[in-house]
């Protein structure tokens, strides 16, 4: 978790934006260490995104000096950017205590009066002592998830939150858009939202809405466990999933309109003049030729578009750049198509480097996560606009992907193609089904089979 000791002290390492961030968390305390490194990440992300590199460092390094002064009680002072590194660290720490700490074996009736939200930090802590390569962006997700609770019941005490409380968030999620960050919500109160006209396709489904109860059932155990709770309020409360449409594949006719009636597609028009083989125009084609989810493609670098055995690839993954997989299968070599190659995708990828560009969609910045901003582009200016009867089909951009993965399965349906295909998309792949015991032996396929 971004953590490094040296000598008796814990220091935050960070590789932030090609930089390496490092600073004394002023602790030799592992558990402390984390929660510190836990608080930095967090205020990183949520307040320093539009700072430099060394604005980003001093405000970090100023939290942490504030929250040790707090917490022994005297001035802080401000941390300079250029500081002493490890190596040079020489600074005495107070002898830590007990009695500065709370501990979370605390008694039900003195945590009764504590917001529910207070100890969620403690709860995050040692959820990374138990999962030390938990991700940042999974910790992000924990505190979405408690700060639209508190928002939603006005931070509510320990003692306040009950069953009844737990199916009131359910009935209130019903109501709310998936996404409140897009145009049509963005700045709106969860008031006004809650009592606003949203229609079904923009609300939360069933399975969104389990995915989202998941962290506060985690972190009620834990307040069980700890004498905080007397009950889990969460504890096998789940929706149905049945209001969850699928995704629908694209067919022959869609894909035709798409690339021949369509602005983007259109050299005739001047949408096509100023966006045509550009960042957006090689989104769709990624889309249709890799089968990968809009935050991979949206994520990727010119670095990650690599060569190896006569093969050009791209590397999906999560190291570097605030990059985020789905689960541990997502992380793949996909061979880039023999049909980007004639569409002239290298070439593309050399004018980028020429103009000094890092990112392989650089129009598509990245927002609160990774291919939000594509997401947002798609729906509201490709296809309301130019394929409105799309939006009543439930034809999205996950579409693309629906569609990759069941043509592939129509076309060979033979076990051993499917398992290569699972691994291309990034499922998990069935080896054991399929191979037996045989599958302990099994390596990653290469790249000409995929």
């Amino acid at each position: 978790m971004f953590i490094l000791k040296r000598q008796s002290t814990y220091y935050y390492n960070r590789r932030l934006a090609g930089r390496n961030m490092r600073f004394s968390l002023q602790t030799g305390n592992r558990s402390e260490a984390i929660r510190l490194a836990l608080v930095v990440t967090d205020h990183l992300a949520q307040r320093c995104t539009r700072m430099s590199f060394d604005e980003q460092k001093r405000s970090a390094a100023n939290k942490v000096a504030s929250l040790q002064a707090a917490r022994w009680g005297f001035q802080s002072q401000a941390v300079p950017v250029s500081g002493p590194q490890p190596q040079e660290a020489n600074t005495q720490q107070p002898q830590e205590t007990q009695s500065h700490t709370q501990s979370p074996e605390s008694s039900t009736s003195t945590a009764a009066s504590e917001r529910f939200s207070a100890r969620l930090d403690d709860y995050l802590t040692a959820k990374l002592a138990d999962k030390p390569d938990l991700k940042p962006a999974r910790l992000k997700d924990y505190r979405a998830v408690m700060q639209e609770f508190d928002a939603l019941f006005e931070c509510p005490q320990m003692q306040q939150v009950n069953f009844k409380m737990a199916e009131s968030y359910i009935e209130k999620l019903r109501k709310l858009p998936s996404k409140r960050h897009i145009t049509h919500y963005k700045g709106m109160s969860y008031q006004q939202l809650l009592s606003a006209d949203i229609p079904a396709a923009h609300k939360y489904k069933g399975k969104t809405i389990n995915e989202r109860l998941r962290p506060l059932r985690g972190y009620c155990d834990w307040l069980v466990r700890h004498e905080a709770m007397q009950a889990n309020p969460f504890v096998k409360l789940n929706v149905s999933q049945g209001d969850s449409r699928s995704y629908a594949p694209l067919e022959d006719a869609d894909l035709e309109q798409l690339l021949t009636n369509t602005r983007l597609f259109n050299p005739a028009t001047s949408y096509f003049s100023n966006y045509g083989r550009r960042s957006y125009w090689w989104l769709v084609m990624l889309a249709i030729y890799t089968g990968a989810r809009v935050g991979e493609l949206d994520q990727l670098f010119i670095k990650d578009v690599k060569h190896r055995d006569g093969i050009h690839y791209f590397h999906i993954h999560d190291h570097g750049e605030g990059k985020t997989v789905k689960t541990k299968n997502a992380v793949r070599e996909v061979p880039v198509h023999s049909c980007l190659i004639e569409l002239g995708m290298l070439e593309y990828i050399e004018s980028l480097k020429e103009a000094g560009q890092t990112k392989l969609l650089p129009a598509t910045r990245q927002q609160e996560k990774w291919g939000d901003k594509a997401s947002e582009w798609f729906n509201q200016h490709l296809r309301d606009k130019d394929l409105p009867h799309w939006k009543q089909q439930n034809k999205t951009f996950h579409s693309f992907r629906a569609t990759f993965i069941g043509r592939a399965v129509d076309t060979d349906s033979a076990e051993s193609s499917l398992i290569v295909l699972q691994k291309v998309v990034g499922h998990e792949a069935q080896f054991k089904n399929v191979l037996g015991s045989t599958a302990a032996y099994k390596r990653d396929f290469p790249l000409q089979l995929k």
